[in-house]
């Protein structure tokens, strides 16, 4: 199956989860900052907004595009541990019919991007990374204490 031939709803289901998944990344720690700089820390252990960052900033993704139709940078965030990445349309649409799509990851490492599929109305894409083990995923984050 080619990535413009994907069914639209699967394309779509997956962004919502990937969107569910910030959501929730964005409202913890949202919270979290909210709950440090009000002073009324709900757990003995405050956080911070370095803990935050090294939790979430693995999963980023700064992507480069290059085709017929110009060339483009834009940011990602890794949801799975297969390198499924969630991004802009926009971000992607100078490389979607047959260009070069490359993701640099945290550690600095670049990776070739597959078109998974995409949805111009909504402004979503969804890549894969090649050549990847395993990815670390945006996950949510977890106070301790």
């Amino acid at each position: 199956m080619t990535p413009t031939s994907w069914p639209r709803g699967l394309v779509v289901a997956q962004s919502v989860a990937a969107l569910l998944i910030a959501g929730i990344v964005g409202g913890v720690v949202g919270s979290l900052i909210t709950t440090k700089s009000s002073g009324s820390a709900t757990s003995p252990t405050a956080c911070q907004v370095s803990e935050v960052a090294a939790k979430v900033l693995p999963a980023v993704v700064t992507i480069a595009v290059s085709g017929s139709g110009g060339s483009g940078t834009g940011s990602g965030v890794i949801i799975d541990r297969n390198g499924t990445v969630v991004t802009n349309n926009h971000v992607i649409a100078a490389g979607a019919d047959g260009g070069r799509i490359e993701a640099t990851l945290d550690d600095g490492s670049q990776r070739s991007a597959e078109l998974i599929g995409r949805d111009p109305a909504t402004d979503i894409a969804v890549l894969r990374l090649q050549g990847v083990a395993a990815c670390r995923p945006s996950h949510g984050v977890t106070p301790t204490g």
